[in-house]
């Protein structure tokens, strides 16, 4: 009987500790079934670039972590003070790091710093939480941390695609995390006194991806101003993760591999189509700069980011410009991609390795540059084909410097002629197939003459494509100026020439003959001259330096070749400065008197007093050109002076 009530009480025993051993067991399978994420925590879905997957991990822990709970529950219970020892703080100072867990004695304060509870502390030291605190420390700023990214990721007011691709990097990186420090749970060589260390890579990937997001997290609304600084903070990140161990790097450079992507996609689109891509409209420095609706051309906005070099800054707006030329005539053919170019200057094949912040630098520039270069000789070498610059070229020079300008003149005012032109629109175009012009390349020139004055003579071409990016409308208003400045000095000479003609053998003169002709010569000399001497120069420029644009290789150089031309060619003509302005006074008064001369004797008010003060003033402005021609050395007005002395 005492055998049977010694068993049953041992089988109660047992049955009463193996049933705390299942409720244990349940307890802890229960408890080790929760993800690290909730389940009903839902990331929103995100498109773009980088599409990483946030991971739902199954958390393993060692039993000794559910001592924390139990404790927690027992301090409810009794409101005494809970004990911990070493052993027992390190999974949950784990927790602290660890995305949506609480650690039972962390607390937060009002103005959202961090304290351990009071009631929390190691066994032994009743009166003071200050031990544990020792050992919280190292993880409070990661706790920070970790907190920002996380509130980074839920945040969905963001309206930056840029935003939302870190968003996405920052998501998949706490994955990882969250994964990195479930396994340490079960890691037994863990010590409290060494934890900060054995988590030091944690630790440090958590701060690095912190560093690199810590200006743009509490921006409400996107702009460039906040795209610039987070490249600024990302390029001087990589600058301080040059010289850190290989797992910050690593980390930095899964950062790089995100920014690369937009980058790439950024500028491919801007040398392929010359424009922004919408998406990234108001997140860059370059926007579109829309007239009539559409993207006529690209502006950039004040930045103070090391990125936007000037040479950078110079590449992108011209490649942008020469791809929307290409795509206004229908070019098809697909570009070069700057994310090609860029990815052969990071020296990378399939994977990209960490790479130094002045190398990103420099690769974006030479891609950049490459880009450029391939639009500008795209569209250059339409205006190779069929020689059609070269033609352009040709009847620019005939027309401005050649055969038809001199057939123009004898045509509107030659003495000699035999029916007078009064329609200079006739006129010009006689001039043209004079000089050769087929009835199609003439209808590509057009002239206007305004007010029906020789001042508002104006030439000018119906430029096919591309040669139009070539020859602008600058070097067109030049030629011109030109052009009407030698036509004024064959005007006069022509006037004086008619006019010799007219009174050589004409009897009963109310003046002296001899003192007319004296006048004529005397006028006529510095007018011819002036004339001849402009002619020459202009047709030696021309020879000079049409050749020259000929042998450029792309748009931008043509033009600038040719607008160094313009800038010679306006050092002819132009009255800025006071001797010029004083050499073009004089000649426009020897002008002048030539048509004066002419209203008199078609009037009759001529008399010999009046051609020997007209004489008088043609010596003097003779000797103002004698004088101011010898102080204007390398110009045409000090070889004028040599033929007039």
């Amino acid at each position: 009987m005492l055998e049977c009530t010694i068993e049953g009480e041992g089988r109660d025993a047992l049955n009463d500790e193996e049933r705390s051993q299942m409720e244990a067991v349940g307890t802890s399978e229960g408890y080790l079934s929760r993800p690290i994420f909730p389940q009903h925590r839902v990331i929103p879905s995100k498109t773009s670039i980088v599409m990483p997957l946030f991971k739902t991990l199954r958390e393993q822990r060692h039993l000794g972590c559910f001592e924390a709970v139990l404790k927690e529950r027992e301090a409810k219970h009794s409101g005494g003070f809970i004990e911990w020892t070493e052993a027992e703080l390190i999974n949950p100072i784990l927790s602290i790091i660890e995305i949506n867990k609480k650690c039972p004695f962390l607390i937060t304060k009002q103005d959202g710093s961090f304290d351990v509870d009071s009631r929390h502390h190691l066994r032994g030291n009743a009166a003071s939480s200050q031990s544990i605190a020792v050992y919280v420390a190292p993880f409070l700023e990661a706790h920070r941390q970790l907190t920002a990214l996380v509130a980074f990721t839920e945040r969905k007011d963001i309206n930056s695609k840029i935003a939302e691709v870190l968003q996405e990097f920052v998501i998949s990186f706490l994955s990882e995390h969250a994964l990195s420090v479930s396994r340490r749970y079960t890691d037994k060589s863990l010590c409290a006194q060494m934890l900060a260390y054995s988590l030091r890579d944690e630790l440090r990937a958590l701060s690095a991806v912190h560093d690199a997001l810590s200006t743009v997290f509490d921006v409400e609304v996107w702009t460039s101003e906040t795209v610039d600084k987070f490249i600024e903070r990302f390029l001087r990140l990589v600058l301080f993760a040059e010289l850190q161990p290989h797992l910050t790097r690593n980390v930095v450079r899964r950062l790089q591999e995100v920014v690369f992507s937009v980058m790439k996609r950024y500028f491919d689109t801007i040398f392929s189509e010359g424009s922004v891509e919408e998406t990234f409209a108001n997140e860059f420095v370059f926007y579109d700069v829309k007239e009539d609706g559409a993207s006529d051309s690209l502006g950039i906005r004040a930045t103070a980011c090391s990125l936007w070099s000037p040479q950078l800054i110079r590449s992108v707006l011209a490649g942008a410009r020469d791809a929307r030329r290409l795509r206004s005539n229908g070019y098809t053919k697909a570009p070069s991609r700057f994310s090609t170019y860029f990815m052969q200057y990071l020296h990378t094949n399939d994977s990209i390795g960490f790479v130094k912040a002045s190398d990103i630098i420099s690769s974006v520039e030479r891609a950049a540059a490459c880009c450029a270069t391939d639009n500008a000789k795209h569209l250059f070498s339409f205006a190779r084909d069929n020689a059609l610059l070269e033609t352009s070229l040709r009847e620019i020079e005939s027309i401005f410097t050649g055969f038809a300008v001199r057939e123009l003149a004898f045509d509107l005012f030659g003495a000699t002629r035999e029916s007078p032109v009064s329609n200079i629109v006739l006129s010009f175009y006689n001039s043209l197939l004079m000089s050769g012009f087929t009835e199609e390349r003439c209808c590509r020139w057009n002239i206007s003459c305004g007010n029906g004055t020789l001042e508002q003579l104006r030439i000018f071409p119906n430029l096919q494509w591309p040669v139009e990016y070539v020859v602008d409308d600058r070097f067109i208003e030049t030629a011109n100026r030109c052009v009407r400045f030698l036509l004024r000095l064959m005007r006069a000479k022509e006037t004086l020439s008619r006019i010799h003609i007219k009174y050589d053998k004409m009897d009963r003169l109310p003046f002296t003959r001899r003192k007319l002709h004296l006048l004529v010569a005397s006028t006529t000399q510095p007018l011819t001259t002036m004339a001849e001497l402009l002619f020459i120069h202009l047709q030696s420029l021309m020879a000079k330096k049409m050749p020259l644009i000929l042998e450029s290789s792309t748009i931008d150089e043509a033009h600038e070749r040719l607008m160094s031309l313009n800038s010679q060619l306006d050092h002819l003509v132009s009255e800025k400065g006071c001797a010029r302005a004083l050499v073009h006074n004089a000649v426009s008064r020897l002008c002048e008197l030539a048509d004066e001369l002419d209203t008199r004797l078609a009037n009759d008010l001529l008399k010999d007093a009046d051609l020997d003060e007209l004489l008088k003033v043609v010596l003097r402005e003779k000797e103002l050109l004698i004088g101011l021609g010898k102080a204007m050395q390398g110009t045409i007005f000090n070889a004028l002076q040599l033929f007039l002395s």
